[in-house]
């Protein structure tokens, strides 16, 4: 919705913007004189679409007659059809009762109608006189339904209630359900607000310079679009991506920036999502930057046009320039090695920078229990426990970080079974040395490891039994030495 502010015509109020919705307690026939005459003078003049429904003690003929005073020229408003002057019986109950729904919805209408025809927006009044008592609940929960669509859409509302016929708990209920009220005091109109909306209100506006920051420093391009392509909105981002401006994008046609050769695509995506809610917009398509350079953007949209706040497409738009550059390398890669890895005995795959897997060989997928091209935009939390796929994810980003080859040996518990691996990783590269993925190769080594375990457990027995030989060499030699030195004692 614009938020651009109008000229509201009433001395003491303010310029306002569209979606105000706020109204008058008032006590005699010139109490709304004075505020509704000059309030659709202004409109009147601002290119507004004016429509005023009335109640005693200010019937249709007084308010034209009042409203003549000051407009000279009204008939002529009146009969390009600019102002509709109506009695209530004519807008609130001419099916004989009150009914909410049809009196909102015959508002949205005459807005629309009024823009369509050319004019700003549409300037409305109520009183509520012709209320009776039983209605009144029923009437509150209208004004609160009102003052939500009305902040939708481009018109500005004054609500005009008799301050004799409003008990105190009532004035309360009338100030909760618009944006400020007005009531003269001693000869001189002053405001009435909700403590409780103003504090509502600005959490909102809290609420949207939050978003509104996080927007304009989001890495990803913000973009609203209408239904012929121009753009309403686009987020500062814009410029570190293509080189221009909010202001040079705004109320260009996003058509004239794209590459010639995608507009075809890009022309029947959008046709497409102007009957669709969810759209997704090419899955890549190049845009010109303002250096004659090109990018490469993607990213996902949703229809809003029906909602009156958008009336329009909004969209997050990604740069992918490097991420398809580096997809290109990869494929070159892979089709360059593929022949070798298909007949390697080891197992081999291929990782993009996002550690999402692009190409494996037949022993890989043959122990995953897939085809080769199963694999491809799946990551290791598809095939492995949780524990083990955070590990290999983080020995990945490691070896992608410092750009250096690893080569270890590791055991694995799994399924209640010990293994073991030889793994191999490296970091790939484009031809500017920049780390586009990872390329991993590795084996079976469990019976490996096995056969040097039992070659260590016999090294172990061997020493043991040679040590042991060795003592007991060392004990009969000394035996002999004593049985010779018992002989010579014996001999004599």
């Amino acid at each position: 919705m614009k938020t651009d502010l109008r000229k509201s015509g009433i001395e003491f109020i303010d310029d306002i913007p569209w979606g105000t919705h706020f109204c008058q307690f008032y006590q005699s026939r010139q109490d709304l004189i004075e505020m509704l005459v000059p309030y659709f003078k202004q409109g009147l003049e601002d290119n507004e679409f004016c429509m005023w429904v009335t109640a005693e003690p200010l019937g249709v003929d007084g308010a034209k007659a009042a409203l003549k005073e000051k407009v000279k020229n009204l008939d002529d408003y009146i009969k390009k059809g600019q102002i509709e002057i109506l009695d209530y019986s004519q807008w609130y109950t001419k099916t004989g009762k009150f009914d909410a729904d049809t009196v909102i919805k015959g508002w949205t209408e005459k807005e629309k109608q009024a823009v369509e025809r050319g004019f700003d927006g549409l300037r409305l009044t109520g009183n509520t006189l012709w209320l009776e008592k039983k209605d009144w609940n029923s009437f509150i929960d209208y004004e609160a339904i009102v003052d939500s669509v009305i902040r939708q859409h481009r018109m500005l509302a004054v609500c005009s209630y008799s301050l004799d016929r409003c008990q105190a708990d009532e004035v309360i209920d009338v100030v909760n359900n618009h944006k400020f009220a007005c009531i003269k005091r001693r000869g001189k109109w002053m405001f009435l607000e909700s403590s409780a909306r103003k504090k509502a209100e600005e959490a909102v506006k809290k609420s949207e310079e939050y978003f509104r920051a996080v927007i304009e420093n989001s890495s990803d391009i913000i973009i609203i679009v209408d239904k012929k392509g121009i753009v309403k909105y686009i987020s500062p981002s814009i410029e570190r991506f293509a080189g221009y401006k909010q202001a040079e994008i705004i109320g260009k046609s996003t058509f004239d920036f794209i590459h010639p050769a995608d507009l075809p695509r890009a022309t029947v995506d959008f046709a497409k999502a102007l009957i669709t809610k969810e759209t997704d917009i090419p899955n890549s398509f190049r845009v010109r930057h303002k250096d004659g350079s090109e990018r490469i953007l993607e990213g996902r949209g949703k229809n809003l046009l029906d909602n009156p706040a958008v009336k329009g497409f909004v969209m997050n738009v990604s740069d992918i320039t490097e991420r398809k550059q580096a997809e290109e390398a990869l494929r070159a890669s892979e089709a360059k090695y593929r022949l070798l890895a298909e007949n390697l005995p080891q197992k081999i795959f291929i990782k993009d920078r996002n550690l999402a897997y692009i190409f494996c060989n037949k022993n890989y997928a043959r122990d995953l229990k897939i085809e080769t091209e199963e694999i491809k935009g799946k990551t290791d939390y598809d095939f492995y426990p949780k524990e083990l796929a955070e590990k290999y994810r983080s020995d990945d980003k490691e070896v992608m970080e410092k750009g250096e080859i690893t080569d270890i040996e590791e055991k694995y518990l799994q399924d209640g079974k010990e293994f073991f691996v030889h793994t191999v990783k490296a970091p790939a590269k484009d031809k500017r040395g920049n780390v586009i993925g990872i390329l991993g190769i590795f084996w079976d080594i469990t019976e490996r490891k096995k056969m040097e375990e039992k070659e260590r457990k016999h090294l172990q027995e061997l020493e043991v039994f040679y040590k042991a030989s060795v003592g007991r060499e060392e004990r009969i030699i000394e035996l002999k030495k004593e049985v010779e030195q018992l002989k010579k004692e014996l001999g004599k």
